[in-house]
């Protein structure tokens, strides 16, 4: 498995920043200290209004959406923003 935000030697980059959006606060304090662990940039939000405007305001390169559908397991669905 590759280290998304590890850098080559003698290269400078940002961290990959990820926006992660669940309405469950537990795991959301969950996968904010584990993404963070790896050396990733985190914000996370509690809603879709608090996730648009992050995704607005700060444009993140990963959005992670968790939808509870109410007869299934919740899934996770990964957007790439360009």
């Amino acid at each position: 498995m590759t280290c998304l935000s590890c850098n080559s030697p003698g290269t400078t980059s940002r961290p990959i920043h990820v926006l992660f959006v669940d309405d469950d606060l537990k795991q959301r304090e969950m996968y904010q200290r584990r993404l963070e662990r790896r050396n990733l940039k985190v914000q996370v939000a509690g809603d879709g209004n608090g996730a648009l405007r992050l995704v607005r305001a700060e444009r993140p390169d990963v959005v992670v959406l968790v939808m509870s559908v109410y007869c299934c397991k919740s899934e996770a669905a990964w957007v790439i923003l360009g």
